[in-house]
């Protein structure tokens, strides 16, 4: 195994002391992960984040809880059967991966598979397998690549990028991104009216538009987006447009300032994430530690913010 990397001893040293009820199981559940880390051979596939990191943590406006993604590193054609194999051993369950094997065989994938992790108090952790749609897959046989519904041909210039499975909830999120930039407010409206979410769309495009530095008059900016749809069998559908935090802002100071700011206005509670990201304050303007913004909408939910970002190093 690798060493660990960069910033875990850090980030759970400001758990145990900013949200003490969540850090034994987070030390417990990395240590543990980070233990079936491999190094990635030279060339051997994408990584998680722009350093190569093994872990990116999450916190979202809708739940006091922590999340982190974990990529297993090594061969690409194998993360997906040791995350399952993991998860079995662990009790955890893998829910049926065979979809998702087929999914991968009819390609060549670039990272293949991460595994998410959810922490809340009193709870113990829940699981999220990411699985990536190789490029160029078609659809059809594996059953995962399109929602339930969804057109072969739709004519949105996106395409299906991974797909996530709780293997404990039989939720299914599938993900997709633009082929170019933007993501103009028709088509978004397009998006939501399919799963009945219509009547968010003002709520959606106000949240990305609350942003001092990305006030655009009921647009949205000229940036790269994708977006998600969370479907579980008894819930309601869960629509995310998601875009790269460093097309929002320069640098990790002036999008955590935003970010607090927005939370502060809306009266948003993001759990950690003020606590975590701290030494973010003082990074220069070129540095990014943050890696993705996420602005979700959904029945009875909502709307909210959730950001993602490489675990904090207090020798920044």
């Amino acid at each position: 195994m690798p060493a660990a990397p960069a910033g875990i001893a850090d980030a759970v040293a400001i758990l145990h002391a900013h949200a003490p009820r969540l850090a034994p199981d987070v030390s417990r559940t990395l240590a543990a992960l980070l233990a079936e880390v491999e190094a990635v051979p030279a060339g051997a596939g994408l990584s998680l984040n722009a350093d190569g990191g093994a872990v990116e943590f999450a916190c979202s406006s809708l739940s006091a809880d922590l999340r982190y993604v974990v990529d297993f590193g090594g061969a690409v054609r194998t993360r997906l059967a040791r995350i399952a194999d993991w998860l079995a051993a662990h009790g955890a369950g893998a829910g049926d991966l065979a979809a998702a094997r087929r999914l991968q065989a009819q390609g060549a994938p670039r990272w293949g598979a991460w595994l998410g992790v959810r922490h809340r108090p009193g709870a113990p952790p829940a699981f999220k397998v990411y699985v990536e749609v190789p490029p160029g897959t078609e659809p059809g046989g594996s059953g995962l690549i399109h929602p339930p519904g969804w057109p072969e041909q739709d004519g949105t210039a996106l395409r299906p990028l991974l797909v996530g499975l709780g293997p404990e909830e039989g939720a299914r999120e599938f993900y997709f991104e633009g082929r170019a930039r933007g993501m103009p407010v028709a088509r978004l409206a397009g998006l939501l009216g399919r799963l009945g979410l219509a009547e968010h769309l003002e709520d959606l495009v106000a949240l990305v538009g609350a942003f001092e530095f990305r006030r655009g008059g009921g647009r949205l900016p000229d940036i790269r987006f994708g977006f998600s749809e969370r479907a579980t069998p008894t819930g309601p559908p869960v629509f995310s447009l998601i875009a790269f935090a460093q097309d929002f802002a320069g640098g990790d100071a002036e999008l955590r300032a935003a970010l607090l700011r927005c939370a502060d206005r809306r009266g948003f509670d993001l759990g950690p994430y003020a606590d975590l990201t701290a030494s973010f304050a003082a990074r220069p303007a070129g540095g990014s530690r943050h890696n993705m913004i996420t602005f979700l909408v959904g029945a009875g939910i909502g709307p909210g913010l959730q950001v993602s970002f490489r675990p904090p190093a207090l020798s920044d």
